[in-house]
């Protein structure tokens, strides 16, 4: 599958990583910052996220600090994904995300399901 690359000012030769071949580009696509969501505003004292993916793997990296003090930072890679997969985690990412940093109970059940192999 082909895609279109953004103009030069969207998108920075520091976003593409070098590839091997063309079918792993990365495609860094610039979205409005958690901050900028009011509702989030009302909860989070500061906070940020940067994603990124290649044809079969998928990050997100997140940091936040709510309005009580609480830190948290997470890391999020998906790797080895089909094109379903990409597809549905891609557009799910940013609520799991929020999920995690908003609900405790929901944190600590993701935590216990993760695979931990070396």
């Amino acid at each position: 599958m082909r895609m279109t690359v953004p103009a030069p000012e969207v998108l920075s030769t520091s976003m593409v990583p070098p590839c091997a071949n063309t079918s792993c580009l990365a495609i860094a696509m610039p979205r409005p910052g958690l901050m900028q969501n009011p509702a989030n505003r009302l909860w989070l004292e500061h906070a940020g996220s940067k994603g990124g993916s290649t044809a079969f793997v998928l990050t997100q990296a997140i940091y936040a600090t709510d309005k009580e003090g609480n830190r948290t930072e997470l890391a999020i890679f998906f790797n080895d994904l089909d094109e379903m997969q990409m597809e549905k985690l891609s557009s799910s990412l940013n609520v799991f995300g929020q999920k995690l940093l908003q609900d405790a109970e929901f944190r600590d059940k993701a935590a216990a399901g993760m695979d931990s192999r070396p």
